[in-house]
């Protein structure tokens, strides 16, 4: 990534001095404004400008001060319910983190203990927790709470990615009954389907 961000920046400066040069050395002056007007630099196409060109008009304003209105603080983001929570900059790197993976199709596990699996699908951008021992509810507190100590927040979950939580065939045997609020993050709406 630095050496993407190297490159551009070397691309624009060889770029705005080539400009420079060219805007000196390249320009035909004219006092005619329909005349036609060569441009010889970088970007010259060879098909002469036909036109007026536009001359700077200098402002008679002044600038007038603008009142400023102190803003109220914003809430704090575990006061935000999740449709209108925003992941944060370091969330999102936390996630991208969590998830990069030079492959373009597959499962990524992210990780497995004797409770839960949280596997990426790569392909979709999903994410499947298998919730592997009973109860439900402690087994996937305890993979939420996972999220939260890699620097997710429970809102993020709700917003960051889709995440899908389902029950093993243990858990199943257990006499857990799946509801479709099991299915997503606690706190976090119930896709429609």
């Amino acid at each position: 990534m630095k050496s993407i961000l190297i490159a551009g920046f070397a691309l624009t400066a060889i770029l705005a001095i080539a400009c420079s040069e060219t805007a000196e050395e390249g320009i035909q002056e004219s006092t005619n404004p329909t005349e036609v007007v060569s441009v010889n630099g970088l970007f010259d196409t060879g098909i002469p400008f036909v036109g007026e060109m536009p001359t700077p008009v200098a402002s008679s304003m002044e600038a007038t001060p603008v009142p400023t209105i102190a803003p109220e603080p914003a809430p704090t983001p575990s006061a935000l319910p999740p449709d209108t929570y925003s992941p944060t900059p370091e969330e999102i790197q936390v996630w991208e983190r969590l998830t990069v993976d030079p492959r373009e199709v597959g499962d990524k596990l992210l990780v497995e203990t004797d409770h839960y699996k949280v596997n990426y699908r790569i392909s979709n951008r999903q994410v499947s927790v298998l919730v592997k021992a009973p109860p439900f509810e402690e087994s996937k507190t305890a993979a939420e709470e996972w999220f939260v100590s890699q620097g997710l927040s429970p809102q993020s979950l709700c917003v960051i990615v889709r995440i899908n939580f389902v029950p093993s065939q243990e858990v199943m045997d257990s006499g857990y009954e799946f509801q479709a609020e099991d299915s997503v993050p606690t706190g976090c709406d119930v896709p429609n389907s």
